[in-house]
This record gives C-alpha cells, structure tokens and sequence, in this order.
C-alpha cells in the first residue's frame, strides 16, 4: 500500500531534533511521497532545500492568510521573492493560501489582496493552488470562481486543505475540479458531520492529509503529529466508504499524482 501525505510541515521546529526518523517512520508505513507546505517566505524556501536533499519529497510555496498584515507593506517585494521560490522544479503547488476569518488575525482587505496575488501567480506559472480556508468559504469561493478558475488552464486547479465546510461547498469545489484534503479531524469523535461529508464526496476527488504537526488523528490525538499516522486517516475514509484500505490508497495516490505532477 502506497500513501501520499499531501500536506504537511516538515520545515516546523517540532520536526528539528529527528526529521530523519520522522521521515523513516514515514517510509515504514507506506508514504512514499511528501508535500512540505510554506506558510511563510522563510519556511517556503526551507522547505525547496528539504525537497531537493529528498527526491520523495515536494515543496508547496505560499504565505499563509495569517502573515497578510505583517507583510501588506511588503507585497510587491514579497510576491517576486515568492515567484523566484516557485521556479524552482521541487515545488509543485503555490500555498498554503486563501483567507482565514477565524479570530482575525489579519485583516479581511489584507487577506483577499495577498490570496488575489498568490492566485495570480500560480495562473503565471501553471501550478495548483493549496488552498487555507477557514470561516470565509464564501468570499474565497467568490474571488476563486471570478479571478482563478476562467483563466486556469489545469485539468485540476487544486486542493481544498482541511476541509470544514457543508457538503454545499464540498460540491462547489469538486464539481470544479478542486480535491478535498481530509486529515485527521475525520477520525475525532465529535467528528460526526464531517464524516457524514465524506461519505458523500467522491473517492476520485479526496486527498488525505495530516497537516503535521497539527492535528494528530486518533489514537494518538493531543500528539505531535507526523506523516506515517495518515494511515489512520487513510483506515478511517476506507471505512466511511465501505471499501478496503488497500484500494481507498490507491486511488487517493492516484490522485496526488495527478495533482501534483510526480
């Protein structure tokens, strides 16, 4: 069984003192691939030298929706940092990006321009969007149907990371060629709601994810996560779906491939 952790932060510091066991145990459970995903410009580039120190792992460049009123003053400077990192043939997508309204911590205005810019650029060099949405579904799906998808000439235009919206937005997103990235919240008890959205979402559309070092699914929740527990994601969708874990993996990898381009 081969698995892909399609979005993960291998640059975190969480990871500094065993990352090459963090990545062993990986291997050890059947993940093959590795998408190491920027929030920052820093992290970005640390995570271009990960990936070419590794030829099983990937970077995604981005500035995450947080650092959009550290870096309003910064745009233009930032973005052609951004568009130099992108070059790079390590880099497979542009994010995390998009809009996040959950406590504020930047500004709404700030946010849409930043996202608008980094939607922009992925348009310029061809790569998927890795997509940070969280209680603005609406405003991000508005910016993204107006100023990405007529333009996108990608068969799949991205992924929507940490999916946590109804299965009306589950739908607005597949139905445009979007996957949804599904991590450990699925295996959570009080989990109800989004396991009854997976249910209904097409296999041929869903990625898995842990998002280390966040959000480490069940048993090991409260955790330091790292990407060798996506097997129990993987274990959890197989379920939900009715279908052997075996077969989930491989579509689902298929699925990243195809994404991602590797």
């Amino acid at each position: 069984m081969i698995l892909v952790d399609s979005h993960c932060h291998l640059d975190f510091p969480e990871y500094a003192s065993d990352l090459t066991e963090t990545k062993q145990r990986a291997r050890q459970a059947g993940v093959k691939f590795l998408i190491s995903v920027g929030t920052t410009l820093g992290q970005s580039k640390r995570n271009i030298t990960l990936a070419q120190n590794d030829k099983n792992l990937f970077a995604a460049v981005g500035i995450h929706p947080h650092e959009a009123d550290q870096v309003a003053n910064l745009i233009p400077s930032s973005l052609a940092s951004l568009r130099q990192l992108a070059a790079s043939e390590r880099v497979v997508a542009i994010g995390e990006t998009g809009l996040d309204y959950y406590k504020s911590r930047s500004l709404p205005g700030n946010q849409k321009k930043l996202f608008r810019d980094q939607v922009n650029l992925a348009l310029e060099i061809k790569k998927p969007l890795i997509l940070h949405i969280r209680d603005a579904y609406r405003d991000a799906l508005a910016i993204l149907e107006k100023e990405y998808l007529p333009f996108c000439s990608l068969d799949f235009p991205g992924v929507a990371h940490s999916f946590g919206a109804g299965l009306w937005y589950a739908r607005r997103f597949w139905e445009r060629g979007f996957f949804i990235g599904i991590n450990g919240i699925v295996t959570f008890s009080n989990a109800a709601a989004l396991r009854e959205i997976v249910s209904q979402i097409p296999l041929k559309s869903l990625l898995l994810e842990t998002d280390a070092p966040f959000l480490a699914p069940e048993p090991f929740r409260g955790q330091r996560n790292e990407p060798a527990y996506i097997v129990e994601i993987a274990r959890k969708v197989a379920e939900i779906k009715g279908l052997p874990v075996a077969k989930v993996a491989q579509i689902i990898t298929r699925n990243s491939k195809v994404l991602f381009g590797f």
